[in-house]
């Protein structure tokens, strides 16, 4: 109990020092980004309008000839054009901002050209692929400097050749400076590092849960957590204020690392839903999954370009299948009475309805408005913990059984052990452990049989003869300084440990001749025979069962052919170990 308290407590300390080695830099790198940069009177701007055009085309020729659509719910935008342009009117801006940075998604795209439009007409152009960009603290975002013009820009426009997502048209932005630096997205940024410091604590859980379970699911409830830890630490940027990582790099690890995580989730729900829960063709269907989700996101991740158009579209799609089989399989589970696919199904329900609304996205009007991230971030750990929770749930229930399995087979050996009849030891435990109670302190051992049994039995019945045998057993049980078996029949062995085992046996074998006579009141006396052998330990330490028990069963036979109801009793010199042939032919040859 005392080692389960310090790993409790180990535990969560080691939690909450995993939250504050999160939390605490993220604090001082979003209050030293802060400090540097001054409080925008608007945090951002959005664009206005879009346009599709060529990609080849020479982007400043065109961009005063574009037909724009100025839809400010930016639902009618289409991935279909290779390059989509984006107007920005910083005449019609209020609070005189000085803008400095476009920002949009970090998925994948091949290049962005700025183009500041100045006052008097004059336009500049600069380029840069997705890689070159810098990262922003602020989510899964990139950033691109605007120039020192931007200040007496009238028109900005932005094109962005061959986007793979529509988020890279929502969520772009003109801004003074890194979003960071606002405090709402300092408290969110804050609260997500706290999530992230949280689910370290399952991998310590995890640790102690497979020192005592060693279970398949522990290790993949550890996996799990680590998957959805880097997740949440890749997909919301956090680990940029602890490593430095390309833009690129994290973008084809946000690609993989979703995907992945629901794999992970469906080999942890394989090993831990129990087998009596799940039909097998389910069971075998959820392996089958987790392989179709890694090699989707493995394409997904080393080809952003492939389908261009439909590719974050199919890449959605190809979860619907998946997500339809374990809610399916958890349901199975439940008809069945299992509890860990309840856990699972409350666990990740938050995570199932953010995927739910990001697939839909394209079909739900405003669905965008929603903070999907935030939830999906919230509905991780949430289900992560409960998981966790579930795993601690499952450790009990196999630990007691586990517990009752060792009790039962405690208790079968105790049995196995004892005589059913008499309740005394059986000759093998007495054999086993010999030397052990030699060195003890039982210095005699005897060997105790009942006189004429047979004809008890003959004449009063088995149940009679069984009834005496109890007595004996009764007799012999308990007693002190004497451990007693049954070796078959009406025989029965004694080890004694006294200053005069001789005279202990003897009262001992008198006394259950008094008490089967009080209690059964037999018309004639049942008697018994003894022989008994004293060994001192100390001068006879090496001296086996077989050897005292062969001379007290000698002496118990000496003693039925001296009329019987007597007792036999010798005391050994001490023993000497036998000497070699080759030292007894010296001896003799010294002696002639």
């Amino acid at each position: 109990m005392r080692g389960n308290w310090i790993s409790f407590l180990f535990t969560r300390v080691a939690a909450w020092m995993a939250v504050l080695l999160l939390a605490i830099p993220s604090s001082y790198a979003l209050a030293q980004g802060a400090t540097d940069a001054s409080p925008p009177a608007r945090a951002s701007l959005k664009q206005a309008c879009r346009a599709p055009a060529p990609l080849g085309a020479d982007i400043e020729a065109i961009v005063r000839t574009l037909q724009w659509d100025c839809d400010p719910a930016a639902h009618s935008a289409s991935l279909d054009p290779e390059r989509i342009v984006l107007r920005y009117d910083l005449s019609e801006s209020e609070g005189g901002e000085r803008i400095a940075w476009f920002l949009t998604d970090r998925s994948r795209f091949e290049a962005v050209n700025i183009v500041t439009e100045s006052a008097d007409g004059t336009l500049d152009t600069r380029r840069w692929l997705h890689g070159e960009g810098e990262h922003s603290k602020a989510g899964a975002m990139v950033k691109f400097p605007l120039g020192e013009r931007a200040e007496d820009a009238r028109y900005i426009y932005v094109a962005i050749d061959r986007p793979t997502t529509l988020a890279n048209i929502r969520r772009a932005q003109l801004a003074e400076n890194d979003p960071i630096a606002v405090p709402a997205t300092q408290a969110k940024t804050l609260l997500i590092a706290a999530m992230c410091g949280l689910l370290i604590m399952p991998l310590f859980f995890n640790v102690a849960f497979y020192r005592v379970l060693q279970q398949r699911f522990v290790i993949w409830h550890g996996v799990l957590t680590t998957v959805v830890l880097l997740t949440l630490l890749v997909d919301s940027g956090i680990i940029t204020f602890f490593l430095p990582l390309g833009v690129s790099f994290l973008a084809t690890a946000d690609a993989f690392m979703l995907g992945m995580s629901v794999a992970v989730g469906g080999m942890f729900g394989w090993t831990f839903l129990d087998d009596a829960r799940l039909e097998t063709r389910l069971r075998l269907a959820f392996p089958i999954a987790a392989a179709w989700m890694v090699v989707v996101s493995v394409l997904h991740a080393a080809f952003p370009f492939a389908l261009r158009p439909w590719h974050h579209s199919l890449y959605n799609a190809a979860f619907v299948p998946v997500l339809a089989i374990f809610i399916i399989m958890l349901f199975a589970a439940m008809r069945r009475g299992s509890r860990e696919a309840r856990v699972q199904l409350m666990g990740w329900s938050m995570v199932l309805v953010a995927v739910a609304m990001t697939m839909t996205d394209h079909f739900i009007p405003y669905a965008s408005s929603f903070d999907l991230m935030t939830l999906f971030y919230v509905g991780c750990t949430m289900g992560t913990a409960v998981a966790s929770f579930g795993v601690a749930d499952r450790m009990m229930v196999l630990k007691h059984q586990r517990d009752k399995a060792r009790t039962e087979a405690r208790l079968l050996e105790k049995l196995s052990e004892r005589d059913p009849l008499t309740g005394l030891y059986n000759r093998r435990v007495v054999e086993e452990r010999f030397m052990e109670l030699r060195r003890g302190g039982y210095s005699a051992l005897a060997v105790l049989d009942l006189d004429k049994f047979k004809s008890i039995n003959d004449t009063f019945g088995h149940a009679v003869g069984d009834a005496v045998l109890r007595i004996v057993g009764a007799s012999l049980n308990n007693e002190e300084g004497v451990l007693a078996a049954r070796m078959g029949g009406e025989e029965f062995l004694l080890l004694i440990e006294s200053e005069s085992p001789a005279i202990e046996a003897e009262r001992l074998r008198l006394a259950i001749s008094a008490r089967i006579h009080a209690e059964l009141k037999l018309p004639r006396a049942v008697t018994a025979s003894m022989g008994i052998v004293v060994a001192p330990g100390k001068t006879l330490s090496d001296i086996g069962f077989t050897q005292m028990y062969d001379r007290a069963d000698h002496l118990l036979y000496e003693a039925k052919a001296s009329g019987r109801d007597r007792t036999m009793s010798e005391h050994l010199k001490a023993f000497e170990p036998r000497r070699s042939k080759t030292r007894r032919r010296q001896d003799r040859r010294k002696a002639a």
